[in-house]
């Protein structure tokens, strides 16, 4: 049977909530190489959420081409979290795969200070309301390794496992693991997966050929592809979909 998936992100913040914004005001990302960044004055610069589009100012609004319906949210929002989670029961989303940026005061912030984890109650909350199950996205935070990621995943298993809405392949939580290569496959066969292989699935991330023999080296149960745009990697190209399904099946 087949599942509809969608990745969720909870580091959205608001003066309202939050105190600040966060991630509505994101800085323009730089390229990769500096020739190109010299025809975009406004690299590393941040959005600036509080001023109209109207304003004249080229980084007036928020960092994205789509708004959101009801203006920028807070991810700390409750009711903003229930109206989401049975948006996507609406659409059809079977599980939402949420943003898990580590342990506070144990690892360490996204980019803008933001952790995760201190929402994943109201999130659960919300998802099982609306009938939806939640997922992990474990997500690369500085200083993450083989120790760190054993120790999440047997803080996320007492933590969250036995909540109902917590998406389960039997009866174990699902794991996606973004930039899982950034750990040595050799690191996630002899160090990870021996503690932690029976307490989950998991999933990680394929971006190029080659990383469907590394996800089998490293004991996954199975990879993912991430990015909406074609040219960002090998995985991401729909045209290669039916190669990078048959790799992982064998």
């Amino acid at each position: 049977m087949s599942v509809v998936l969608a990745f969720f992100y909870l580091w959205y913040g608001t003066p309202e909530h939050d105190g600040q914004y966060t991630h509505w005001n994101h800085t323009v990302l730089p390229h990769w190489t500096t020739a190109v960044n010299t025809h975009y004055p406004h690299v590393n610069k941040s959005f600036k959420p509080e001023l109209s589009v109207d304003s004249g100012d080229p980084l007036a609004g928020i960092h994205s081409r789509y708004y959101p319906l009801d203006g920028p949210y807070s991810s700390s929002d409750s009711v903003q979290l229930r109206s989401q989670f049975k948006t996507m029961a609406s659409a059809g989303i079977d599980v939402a795969c949420a943003s898990w940026w580590g342990r506070a005061g144990v690892s360490s912030a996204d980019s803008q200070g933001t952790h995760t984890d201190d929402k994943f109650n109201a999130v659960l909350a919300a998802a099982h309301e609306a009938g939806v199950k939640v997922a992990f996205l474990m997500e690369p935070y500085a200083g993450r390794s083989a120790d760190t990621f054993v120790d999440d995943v047997l803080y996320i298993e007492d933590k969250y496992s036995s909540h109902p809405a917590t998406y389960k392949k039997d009866t174990k939580p699902v794991f996606y693991v973004y930039d899982s290569y950034h750990i040595e496959y050799k690191d996630w066969a002899d160090k990870i997966m021996p503690s932690v292989k029976s307490k989950g699935y998991y999933y990680g991330l394929v971006l190029e050929r080659s990383d469907i023999a590394g996800l089998s080296k490293g004991s996954f149960d199975g990879g993912f592809t991430y990015f909406a745009s074609e040219a960002m990697s090998w995985a991401a190209n729909s045209r290669h979909w039916l190669a990078l399904c048959e790799g992982l099946r064998r």
